[in-house]
C-alpha cells in the first residue's frame, strides 16, 4: 500500500502541521477532488457520530456513503479514510471549511488563469470558487470579540451572509457560550443559539451545508447533545445572494424585534475579472459601488442596520480612500458611525495574497455617525507582517497593546516633510487603457512583425526591477489611433509614450519596481511611465527601487496600486540626482538583468540557444553558475544601493528599525551563518523554485518582491544569499537543477531549429519531429540525454510540449506532433 502522502505518524494526537497535511494527503485522491464538499462532510462524519449525523443531515449522510464505498475499493482509499479516522476527532469545525476550499483549489486556478489571460470573466461556478477564501482565525477572533462586546440583549441575533465555513458564527458561538453578561441561562444557550440566534447564507449551497455541520459538530462536542441549526441557508437570488434585500430577508425576517450583529468577509472582486451579468447586476442596483463587490456588500448591509445593531466586516482598504467610492462612503456612514477600525495592510490572510488582500476590520454600529469624513483606523499595522500582525491584535483584545502602532511608521512618513517631492524631479504619468486587452494586448510571439499598428508595451505583468518583462504588445497605431477609435479606451500621455525613460508595475504589494523603458515601447495603464527631468534615470531608479522607498510607500499608501500620484508624492533625496555610486550601482544591476533576460526564450531580449562546445554537463553547469553568480552580484549591489540611499535619506536608527520592520533584511544583508542542510537537499529545493523557462517560480512567502530563487530561499532560510550560494556550490552533482537547465537548453535549441526568433520575424512552417531531433543532437552534441536517460526524440515527443506550453506562459508556438512539429501563432 502507497503510503508517502497519506501517513502522519501514528501515537500522539495529531499537531497542527498535520492538520494542515490532510488536505493535502487527500487532494491526490480522485474521488475526494471531485466531490470536495462530501469530503469535508466525511471528516465531519468521523468526527462526530454516524448515526448522529445521518439523523440530523440525511442527505449529507447519503453522499457521505458513496464517497465512502468509492475509497474502499482502493489502497490509497482506504489509507485516506483511516487517515481521517485517526485526525478527524482532533480537526476542528471551522476546518472542514478550510478542507473543502483547499480541495477545490484546481478550480481555482484553472477559473483564474482564464480570467487573467483575456478569457471567459467570473460567472456561476468559476465566481464562487474564486471568491471563497475563508478568514484567519486571529481576524475572526478579534472582529468578533469586538463586535459582540456589550451585546448581551435576550434577542440577539448574530448573522453572517457570507457565511463560508462558518467561522464567525462558531466564534460567536464560543463567545456567546462564555459571556458572563448573555441574558440567557447557561444550561439554555446553545440549543437557543442553534435555533435562533446563529444565522448564515451562503451562494454556495455546499459552503452552507458544511457550515451548518460546523456549528453541528461545535455544539455536540461542548454539550454532547446537538439539533441541526435553524437559520443556516442558501439559494435565492441566483447572482445577487444575499445583496439581494428577498433572500437576505430568509435570514433577517422584516419586522422581527431583535438586537442585530452581522459579521462578515463577504467576497472581494473587482470590474477586471468581473463577469458582465454581475456588473450589470452591480451596476443597476449598487451605482456608488463602483462595480465592486465588496464595497456593494457593505454599503447594502448597513441599510440593515438600525440604531444600536452592529456590523463588523473584513474588507478592501479601497473602501475608506477611493475617489470612485465617496458617494458609497457617505451614504454609509449617514446610516451608520464607525467604532473602532484597523488597517491590516496587506499579507493579513494566510491563503491570500497580492493587492487585493489589502484589508481593513471595521466595526460599525447603526444609527449615524458626526460628519461626513470616514475616520482612520485606530490600529495601523500595515507595515507589520503576518505573525507580528496576530500578536498586535491579540494584545489589543487583551487590553494590553503594544506601543502605538501608527507611531511606528512615524519617522517613515517624515520623511516627505524632510525632503522635495519627486514631483520636483520628475514626471509620473498614467499610461493608456485598452478597455479590451484581449482584442488589444498580445504576447509578443503571437503578433507577426510585420503585422501593421503594434508596439511593443510596458503594461505591468510581474515584478521586475532595473529591466524585464518585454513580453508584450499593443494595438497602437500611429500615435495610439487604434486605441483611441475604440470607444472603451482611454488614451493617456500618448504624445509621451516615446520620451519616458522608466516604467514601473502598477501593482504594491511586492514594493515599487521600476525599470529602464524600452526604446520604441509604449506605457499602458498597469505599466506607467516616468519622465525624468533633473539627473540621471538610473539615480532615480536606484532611489525608487530601495527598501527606503518601498517602505515609505507601504506606510503611507494604503492603495491597491501604486498609482502616478501616489510616487509623485513621494520624498526623493536631492544628492541622488548627482551621486555617482548611486548610477554606477544601477547600472551593474541593469546589465545583469539584461543579460539574465537575454536567456530567457519568452522575452524580446533573447539572443538564441546556448552554443554547447564540450561536454554537455559543463556546458550546464557553466551556465546555472553563471546564473547564480549573476544573481548574487545583482542582490549584493542591490543592497549597497539600500545603504547609500538610506544614508541620503537621513537614516537614522529609527527609521533604520521601521524599514527593517516593514520590508525585512535584504538577502546580501542576511546573517552569514553556516547552513547545516545538506548540499544535495539544498540543491533540491533551489531546484523547485525554477519554472521551465529557468525564472523563479514562486511560493515562498518575503518581505518584498523576488526575482530569484537565490534570493527566495537567502530570505526563506534567513542566510546570506552569499552562504546560500556556498553551499549550493558544494553539491557534488546538482542533479535536480542541472535537469532543469538541460530541459531549458533543449527547449531553446528546439525553438532555434524550428526558427523562432524573438524579433517577431520568424515564419511559420512544419517539420519532421526526427528531424528536429537530429538537429537538436546535433547542437546538443549527443543524441542521448545525460541525467534524462533517453533519447532526444523520445524527450521532444513526451516533454517539449509541457515544457514550451509553461515556458510560453500557455499560449504556444510549438505544437508537437506524433510525427511532426510545427511552429505557428
Amino acid at each position: 500500500m502507497t503510503s508517502s502522502p497519506l501517513s502522519v505518524s501514528a501515537g500522539a494526537a495529531p499537531k497542527a502541521q498535520d492538520l494542515r497535511r490532510l488536505a493535502t494527503a487527500l487532494s491526490g485522491l480522485a474521488p475526494l477532488r471531485e466531490a470536495p464538499a462530501a469530503a469535508a462532510l466525511l471528516v465531519a462524519e468521523e468526527a462526530a457520530d454516524a448515526g448522529r449525523f445521518a439523523a440530523e443531515f440525511p442527505t449529507a449522510a447519503a453522499r457521505v456513503a458513496v464517497l465512502r464505498r468509492a475509497l474502499e475499493t482502493t489502497d490509497n482509499g482506504v489509507a485516506a479514510l483511516a487517515l481521517i479516522s485517526r485526525m478527524a476527532p482532533h480537526v476542528l469545525p471551522e476546518e472542514l471549511g478550510q478542507l473543502y476550499q483547499a480541495l477545490r483549489r484546481p478550480h481555482v486556478r484553472r477559473a483564474n488563469a482564464v480570467a487573467f489571460t483575456g478569457g471567459a470573466k467570473l460567472d456561476g461556478a468559476d465566481l464562487l470558487a474564486v471568491t471563497q477564501f475563508l478568514t484567519d482565525g486571529y481576524l475572526v477572533r478579534w472582529l468578533t470579540a469586538r463586535t459582540l462586546d456589550g451585546l448581551d440583549d435576550a434577542s440577539l441575533v448574530v448573522a453572517d451572509p457570507a457565511v463560508g465555513g462558518g467561522a464567525f458564527l462558531l466564534a460567536a458561538y464560543r463567545h456567546l457560550i462564555a459571556s458572563p453578561t448573555w441574558a440567557v441561562p447557561a444550561a439554555e444557550r446553545s440549543a437557543v443559539l442553534l435555533d435562533r440566534v446563529l444565522r448564515g447564507y451562503d451562494l454556495d449551497p455546499a459552503l452552507a451545508e458544511i457550515a451548518a455541520v460546523a456549528l453541528w459538530l461545535q455544539a455536540l462536542r461542548h454539550t454532547g447533545d446537538a439539533r441541526a441549526p435553524n437559520w443556516i441557508t442558501t439559494g435565492g437570488h441566483p447572482l445577487a445572494g444575499a445583496l439581494d434585500p428577498v433572500t437576505l430577508g430568509r435570514v433577517l425576517p422584516a419586522g422581527e424585534q431583535r438586537r442585530l450583529a452581522l459579521l462578515t468577509n463577504p467576497p472581494f472582486l473587482g470590474r477586471r475579472l468581473m463577469g458582465v451579468p454581475l456588473r450589470q447586476h452591480l451596476k443597476a442596483h449598487f451605482p456608488s459601488a463602483g462595480n465592486d463587490l465588496c464595497a456593494a456588500f457593505v454599503g447594502h448591509l448597513t441599510t440593515n442596520l438600525t440604531e444600536g445593531d452592529r456590523l463588523g466586516v473584513v474588507h478592501q482598504s479601497t473602501l475608506t480612500h477611493l475617489v470612485t467610492l465617496a458617494q458609497l462612503r457617505r451614504s454609509v456612514i449617514a446610516r451608520a458611525r464607525v467604532l473602532d477600525a484597523v488597517d491590516l495592510g496587506s499579507g493579513a490572510f494566510r491563503e491570500l495574497s497580492g493587492d487585493k488582500a489589502r484589508v481593513t476590520l471595521t466595526l460599525l454600529e447603526g444609527g449615524g455617525g458626526a460628519g461626513d469624513a470616514w475616520p482612520e483606523a485606530r490600529l495601523d499595522l500595515s507595515a507589520l507582517n503576518r505573525e507580528a500582525k496576530q500578536a498586535a491584535l491579540e494584545a489589543d483584545l487583551a487590553g494590553t497593546p503594544s506601543s502605538g502602532h501608527r507611531a511606528r511608521a512615524a519617522s517613515l512618513r517624515a520623511l516627505r516633510d524632510a525632503h522635495p517631492a519627486y514631483s520636483t524631479v520628475a514626471r509620473p504619468m498614467q499610461g493608456s487603457s485598452t478597455g479590451d486587452n484581449t482584442r488589444f494586448v498580445r504576447f509578443a510571439w503571437e503578433v507577426p512583425a510585420d503585422e501593421e499598428g503594434w508596439r511593443e508595451a510596458s503594461k505591468g505583468g510581474g515584478y521586475s526591477k532595473w529591466w524585464g518583462l518585454r513580453r508584450y504588445v499593443v494595438r497602437w497605431g500611429e500615435g495610439g489611433s487604434l486605441l483611441r477609435a475604440h470607444s472603451g479606451a482611454a488614451l493617456r500621455n500618448p504624445e509621451l509614450a516615446d520620451a519616458a525613460q522608466l516604467v514601473w508595475s502598477d501593482t504594491g504589494t511586492a514594493g515599487l519596481n521600476v525599470r529602464l523603458h524600452a526604446p520604441g515601447s509604449v506605457f499602458m495603464a498597469s505599466g506607467p511611465g516616468i519622465l525624468v527631468g533633473r539627473g540621471e534615470p538610473l539615480s532615480h531608479a536606484a532611489v525608487l527601487n530601495s527598501r527606503v522607498l518601498t517602505a515609505y510607500l507601504r506606510c503611507v499608501n494604503p492603495k491597491l496600486t501604486l498609482t502616478a500620484g501616489a510616487l509623485a508624492a513621494s520624498p526623493f533625496p536631492e544628492a541622488a540626482l548627482g551621486d555617482e555610486t548611486l548610477r554606477a550601482l544601477a547600472a551593474q544591476c541593469v546589465r545583469l538583468k539584461q543579460r539574465a533576460e537575454s536567456r530567457r526564450p519568452d522575452c524580446l531580449d533573447w539572443v538564441g540557444a546556448p552554443a554547447v562546445d564540450g561536454d554537455l554537463l559543463d556546458v550546464l553547469g557553466t551556465i546555472w553558475l553563471a546564473d547564480l553568480d549573476g544573481e548574487l552580484q545583482r542582490l549584493a549591489a542591490e543592497a549597497e544601493i539600500d545603504d547609500r540611499v538610506a544614508e541620503l535619506f537621513g537614516d537614522a536608527d529609527g527609521l533604520t528599525e521601521e524599514r527593517v520592520e516593514t520590508t525585512g533584511v535584504a538577502a546580501a544583508r542576511q546573517p552569514e551563518v553556516p547552513l547545516l542542510e545538506r548540499p544535495d537537499h539544498l540543491e533540491a529545493r533551489f531546484a523547485r523554485r525554477l519554472t521551465p523557462g529557468l525564472r523563479y517560480s514562486g511560493g515562498l512567502r518575503t518581505p518584498t518582491g523576488c526575482e530569484g530563487p537565490l534570493e527566495a530561499l537567502s530570505l526563506y532560510l534567513g542566510a546570506s544569499a552569499a552562504s546560500v550560494a556556498h553551499r549550493l556550490r558544494e553539491a557534488t552533482l546538482p542533479v535536480h537543477t542541472l535537469r532543469k537547465y538541460l530541459e531549458a537548453v533543449l527547449h531553446e535549441h528546439c525553438l532555434a531549429v524550428m526558427g523562432f526568433t524573438a524579433d517577431r520575424t520568424w515564419r511559420p512552417r512544419r517539420r519532421p519531429l526526427p528531424s528536429v531531433a537530429g538537429a537538436v543532437a546535433e547542437a546538443v552534441g549527443t543524441a542521448r540525454m545525460p541525467l534524462l536517460d533517453q533519447p532526444v526524440e523520445e524527450w521532444i515527443a513526451r516533454r517539449l510540449g509541457p515544457v514550451h506550453t509553461a515556458a510560453f506562459r500557455r499560449r504556444p508556438v510549438l505544437h508537437v506532433g506524433t510525427d511532426e512539429i510545427r511552429l505557428a501563432r
